[in-house]
């Protein structure tokens, strides 16, 4: 993967969402967050047709939005691997990615 800035990161501890179909469920979302996936949804990336912006979840007791990945060559991956990185290597719990349409 390139390395790539993570331009928007929304730290969400407090607000709980689910993920209906792989996408983020928009009636569940608090007002602050509703407000950046809806940015996210007017992200167009001319160079990457099929990239989307996507939404890094904690995936505990209450499922926690806690990031909103873009800006990366290949936004699905940059996802998963942070994804991967603070669920295995730092250990802080289990996080997922589902992309906003």
């Amino acid at each position: 993967m390139r390395k790539g800035l993570i331009i928007g990161v929304l730290l969400a501890a407090t607000m709980t969402t689910t993920l209906a179909g792989g996408s983020i469920a928009a009636d569940r979302v608090d007002q602050n967050l509703q407000i950046i996936v809806e940015a996210a949804k007017d992200l167009s990336f001319p160079d990457h047709a099929d990239n989307r912006a996507y939404l890094l979840i904690k995936q505990e007791t209450i499922r926690s939005p806690v990031g909103v990945i873009f800006g990366y060559a290949d936004n699905e991956a940059a996802c998963e691997q942070i994804a991967s990185v603070l669920s295995a290597v730092l250990d802080v719990g289990t996080f997922k990615c589902g992309p906003i349409y």
